[in-house]
């Protein structure tokens, strides 16, 4: 398509400086119509904001690391405490791991800071924070699961290979994911694609347990 790099840095760059504007206190980012929170956009934001103070993008890293730990704090915060948004922490915990990993080492995040993300991290408890992972919800939060274990901030991962045994079971021998929104054998294309990238997460991330193969 010929787009480059600064085509994406300029786009995540508008976004963040828009949302910015309607961070809370808190650190998390409030729909200006709704006038709350909606679904996992305080994780998102943190992720993509991230980014940006990674490469410091057009300068933005000191004016950004703020907003961008914040809003990381309240989605771990939120994560150990199952008090997500709407009830979706299994799309929490992904951009959430991805944001951390591209401000731990930054400079100019206190080691208190990381000392609470830390914390936080180490409490959530994915049988309590992920229930009901069953089809294609599942897939975000053991990507994120297995993000979290990679970086140091999991114990375990029993919940992990427990669920992702469980999901092998939806994909045919020809490895078409077939989700519960599927009607009459019908499965969209969108829902076959979706747990597939996540999976490619998990292996790109060096994922070689016990359901690797």
């Amino acid at each position: 398509a010929g787009l480059n790099s600064s085509f994406y840095l300029d786009t995540i760059k508008g976004i963040i400086d828009f949302f910015a504007q309607h961070q809370d206190s808190d650190g998390k980012i409030i729909d200006p119509y709704e006038k709350k929170e909606i679904q996992y956009s305080t994780p998102c934001f943190a992720f993509a904001a991230a980014i940006l103070v990674a490469k410091n993008y057009e300068n933005s890293a000191e004016r950004l690391v703020g907003p961008a730990s914040r809003a990381l704090t309240s989605s771990l915060s939120q994560l150990a405490t199952v008090n997500c948004a709407q009830q979706t922490c299994h799309f929490y915990t992904m951009p959430a791991m991805f944001a951390y990993s591209l401000l731990k080492n930054s400079s100019l995040v206190s080691s208190k800071t990381i000392a609470t993300w830390n914390k936080s991290a180490l409490q959530i408890d994915p049988v309590k924070a992920y229930p009901n992972s069953v089809h294609n919800p599942a897939s975000v939060a053991l990507a994120g699961e297995y993000l979290r274990f990679r970086l140091g901030l999991s114990n375990s991962t029993e919940w992990l290979e427990k669920i992702l045994g469980q999901q092998m079971a939806y994909f045919t021998s020809n490895g078409q994911y077939q989700d519960h929104t599927g009607y009459d054998g019908l499965n969209p294309m969108p829902y076959d694609h979706f747990p597939r990238k996540y999976l490619s997460v998990m292996l790109e991330w060096g994922y070689n347990l016990s359901n690797a193969e």
